[in-house]
């Protein structure tokens, strides 16, 4: 049900959608190298949509679970044209010691960058000088860290509201909450900067999906003052 670009998303009948309902290019390569050629598109970095939500999951364990098996679905789906689709590796960062390995494992799978929570499951944040030997793995690896849309707790929160499950969890308007989950993207690059990370790993290429990036230039004048 994810896959419905180009669909009426307000009539969309995601309860009873099969998946012979959906684009077929999200889940058989050969369909979408199709697609590509129809719209003249020389290749594509792929980001997860469902796996992009596990981001947020509470139980870092499961996480993971979570990722690993999306991790080696991808690898076998780009495997089909490894020229044209890039994939990203996905980890819970339940330590320094285990994202590290995990970023090897992906340079062995061919993947061209990580997608990493907006929040590590760890006790200290991006910022903390502990994770300075992953920062350091990231840039010897050359590969590039992207931080998605809604892969922050805010977006967890958002869901159970908006969905009725949890209307406790909203101390707002819905349509409102949904800023929640751009500024996770803004705090994020604010922990790095502030944080002295870029200038401890002035190699260190990040970057910041679909958080649109209109609010840079009032971010950066804020940061300023």
């Amino acid at each position: 049900k994810m896959a419905a670009a180009g669909m009426d998303l307000v009539n969309l009948p995601y309860d009873t959608m099969k998946l012979e309902d959906t684009h077929l290019s999200a889940f058989d390569p050969k369909y979408r190298i199709a697609d590509q050629e129809r719209d003249g598109v020389g290749a594509e970095i792929l980001y997860p949509t469902v796996g992009r939500l596990a981001c947020a999951v509470e139980d870092a364990d499961y996480k993971q679970a979570c990722n690993w098996a999306y991790n080696r679905w991808l690898q076998e789906y780009v495997s089909y044209a490894p020229d044209r689709l890039f994939g990203l590796g996905q980890t819970a960062v339940r330590s320094v010691a285990e994202a590290i390995e995990d970023f090897r494992k992906f340079k062995e799978m061919g993947f061209k960058g990580v997608m990493l929570p907006c929040e590590p499951s760890t006790e200290v944040n991006y910022h903390d000088k502990s994770f300075d030997p992953l920062w350091r793995a990231a840039s010897e690896l050359k590969l590039p860290l992207s931080f998605h849309l809604a892969t922050s707790k805010a977006s967890v929160r958002i869901g159970k509201a908006m969905n009725n499950v949890a209307p406790s969890a909203m101390s707002q308007p819905a349509a409102n909450a949904q800023h929640d989950v751009l500024r996770a993207n803004q705090d994020l690059i604010g922990t790095f900067i502030w944080g002295g990370v870029f200038e401890r790993h002035p190699d260190l290429k990040i970057v910041c999906v679909e958080a649109d990036a209109s609010w840079a230039p009032h971010l950066m004048g804020r940061m300023d003052y």
